[in-house]
């Protein structure tokens, strides 16, 4: 899966040249279509599944080659002085500026796809973050996505302290069907 991810990220046979995702629910609903093209099946999104005692939804769940793939995404954008394109209609990026929480969304979708792994053999999670804003990449706060490093196995939000199963390197990439974005894809098994 993890090959067949990178292909569908590099190629750009996810969204046409030159244009732009308007959200993570574009983002979401595209990638479930071309995994189901791929070869996946049981392709479902929102799927509702229960995590250490409470019900959450994972945003894509499939089978491939007989292994359970439960994916996380995450969307988040940088304001653009100039219009975005998608489908043949001009729109604006939104700003999410919360660097902070966002990172801390990203760190708790490992955590989440690392309790369901555990309770489901053959079972493997991703969490995909793309992403057009730089600030990212910089060392802000206990929870770091610095390219070819480690994450955290414990972080701190909000006075909470969370625990990771293990660190997982950060390896970001260009997302060539987008000028200026980039992708980083976290494998939890």
């Amino acid at each position: 899966m993890k090959n067949l991810l990178y292909k569908i990220l590099d190629n750009n046979s996810l969204i046409e040249h030159d244009e732009t995702f308007i959200s993570e629910s574009d983002l979401q609903l595209n990638l479930a279509k071309i995994l189901q093209d791929n070869g996946c099946t049981d392709v479902q999104l929102e799927c509702l599944e229960e995590i250490e005692g409470r019900k959450g939804y994972i945003d894509i769940y499939c089978k491939y080659n007989d292994v359970n793939y439960y994916l996380e995404l995450k969307y988040k954008t940088k304001a653009k002085n100039k219009d975005c394109k998608r489908m043949g209609i001009n729109f604006r990026l939104k700003n999410h500026s919360a660097h902070t929480d966002n990172r801390y969304l990203i760190y708790k979708d490992i955590h989440r796809l690392e309790c369901i792994v555990q309770k489901c053999p053959k079972t493997v999670g991703y969490v995909l973050f793309l992403t057009n804003d730089d600030n990212y990449e910089k060392k802000r706060d206990n929870m770091p996505l610095l390219d070819k490093q480690l994450t955290s196995i414990k972080y701190k939000y909000r006075e909470k302290v969370f625990n990771l199963n293990k660190q997982r390197k950060c390896e970001w990439q260009s997302f060539k069907a987008c000028e200026g974005f980039k992708y980083l894809l976290i494998e939890i098994q």
